[in-house]
């Protein structure tokens, strides 16, 4: 909804108020991490999703590391996106997402260009 910095506070207020969170709790802030265009914290908390069945882990580790200009590391994820979704693409994507302010998608969706991901 365009507020990243609040969801942040709001998700790190959560995990303190429950500190056996799940899994999924790291995702939201991973995503307003991304949002905030903190793409180093994104990253990190990304990171440790890997391999648990979080959607979307790989997407945003790729369009984090192209944003940062690590064109390998997000090439990598991009390459495990499409391992796990032979049919992705960034259209598709587009319509499964819903954005109030499109210029947060259009963000998302460049950051996923610049790794390399199929129009």
């Amino acid at each position: 909804m365009g507020r990243a910095p609040e969801a942040i506070e709001h998700v790190k207020r959560a995990m303190r108020l429950n500190p056996h969170h799940p899994k999924w709790y790291d995702a939201f802030l991973a995503a307003a991490y991304f949002e905030d265009r903190q793409y180093n914290n994104a990253i990190k908390t990304s990171e440790p999703l890997i391999g648990i069945g979080i959607p979307n882990t790989h997407n945003r580790l790729a369009a984090s590391y192209a944003y940062l200009g690590n064109i390998e590391k997000a090439e990598d994820h991009a390459a495990k996106v499409l391992e796990m979704e032979p049919g992705f693409s960034i259209q598709r994507f587009a319509k499964s997402r819903s954005y109030r302010d499109k210029s947060h998608l259009e963000h998302y969706l460049e950051g996923l260009r610049k790794a390399g991901l199929p129009e």
